[in-house]
């Protein structure tokens, strides 16, 4: 904790002020970091994308060629739930 503290601290001063924080976190974006980690997750947990594929149109039923959103999300949150 205390390395990323100091890591949040630029200026080596031992706390830390709002405009600390801002300049830390102001490239944050949530869109990104869902994405990042959905990334991730598939890349860990799947040999290919073919079969990460494979999984997430499971939930649009049998012989399924196309993937719509109310699956994706399904699956997805299937996925991601204990995260």
């Amino acid at each position: 904790m205390q390395q990323l503290f100091s890591d949040l601290d630029p200026h080596k001063k031992g706390h830390l002020t709002e405009n600390d924080w801002e300049q830390a976190f102001g490239g944050y974006s949530s869109d990104e970091l869902n994405i990042t980690e959905l990334r991730d997750f598939i890349s860990q947990n799947f040999q290919t994308p073919s079969d990460a594929w494979d999984y997430y149109v499971t939930f649009g039923g049998s012989n399924q060629t196309v993937l719509f959103f109310e699956n994706f999300a399904k699956a997805s949150k299937e996925m991601l739930s204990n995260r």
